[in-house]
């Protein structure tokens, strides 16, 4: 095709650089700035391969602030009436 460039027709020097980042503080501020970077990522060494522990509902912070949040608007709801 005629509008499609060749690999070799790619003038690499007048390319941007881009730094390959491989720590999260980086990334972070390369996104921020808005600079070109390669974000290379690994799998994490440490890692355990077993299933996720379940977080058990009776106890979840997440459910017990919610049942507080609910039971305070109740209780607004019912004294502005």
């Amino acid at each position: 095709m005629k509008n499609e460039l060749e690999i070799s027709e790619v003038d690499v020097l007048s390319a941007p650089t881009v730094t390959i980042i491989n720590n999260e503080p980086d990334r972070k501020k390369s996104i921020i700035e808005n600079t070109p970077a390669i974000f290379e990522i690994v799998e994490n060494q440490n890692a355990v391969g077993t299933e996720p522990l379940v977080e058990l509902d009776s106890q979840s912070e997440v459910v017990r602030w919610c049942g507080s949040i609910s039971n305070l608007l109740k209780n607004m709801a019912l004294t502005q009436g």
